[in-house]
């Protein structure tokens, strides 16, 4: 057996393959473990009684290489660590002296929201669902991002930056974030091309269309934002107009966007 320092700690990680974790313990891949005690380190608000019944091992119980990986699954899938590990702590007895050695994500302590003018910040909280006191993970962080993107596509602010960053909190292991929007200008509509019929026809059709327009030079005071609702309004309009001239069929199939490489205008 080797040893590191008195004791000679073994990691048995979930990331490893199953053979290595059972021979990290010096036991066959085959071989069932006999677990004469569990102690449990590294947290900090969660208690060591929620750890071992999550993992599902039990002292005196024999286990293989399945279940010591179910048992750091099913305590990762409580989605309060970043980190666990099962230590071999000693071999006495007949069995193994077993650590479960966890690294908790610190709790959320502050949620601050900047830079949203067009949205409340009630509207933002609430999207985002989530509250302080609960584990923050960098998953966390990501997924906040990505649902504030969401809603202001939604309202069709198509630049919108979204900038969160983390800081320490007051309190030992908690952390707060702040959230820095950039909502930016909506996106103008350059040009619309209707596909399917004569340029005759397109101008025509374009003459429908009451929400959306093209930007004219002379048309400088109108307000020409786009939005997908307007959008599908005005393709409404325009299969009703077709087939108010006989075209029963008619339909609209399918639409496409396409921007400058400044992303200010639309095509």
């Amino acid at each position: 057996m080797h040893k590191t320092g008195p004791v000679g700690f073994r990691l048995l990680k979930l990331t490893l393959p199953l053979f290595f974790m059972i021979y990290s313990l010096g036991f066959s891949q085959e071989e069932k473990i006999r677990i004469v005690s569990i102690d449990v380190i590294g947290t900090k608000t969660a208690t060591p009684e929620v750890l071992i019944a999550a993992s599902g091992l039990k002292v005196g119980g024999f286990y293989g290489s399945e279940e010591f990986a179910d048992a750091i699954k099913q305590i990762w899938s409580l989605g309060l660590f970043s980190d666990v590990k099962l230590i071999n702590d000693r071999e006495l007895d007949g069995g193994v002296y077993l650590i479960i050695a966890v690294e908790e994500y610190p709790r959320l302590s502050k949620i601050g929201i900047q830079g949203n003018r067009r949205i409340k910040a009630s509207e933002i909280e609430e999207v985002i669902d989530v509250q302080p006191g609960q584990p923050f993970s960098p998953h966390n962080v990501y997924e906040m991002q990505c649902l504030i993107e969401e809603l202001y596509y939604e309202k069709d602010f198509l630049l919108v930056e979204v900038i969160p960053a983390t800081f320490e909190g007051i309190k030992e292991n908690t952390r707060g974030v702040t959230i820095e929007i950039k909502e930016n200008k909506k996106v103008k509509l350059e040009n619309i091309v209707i596909e399917g019929v004569s340029e005759q026809n397109e101008r025509k059709l374009k003459r429908q269309m009451e929400h959306m327009k093209e930007q004219s030079w002379w048309k400088f005071w109108t307000d020409l934002d786009f939005t997908i609702d307007n959008l599908r309004r005005d393709e409404r309009t325009i299969e009703a107009y077709l087939r108010s001239k006989g075209y029963r069929d008619a339909e609209v199939l399918g639409d496409s966007i396409s921007y400058n490489e400044e992303r200010t205008r639309m095509y």
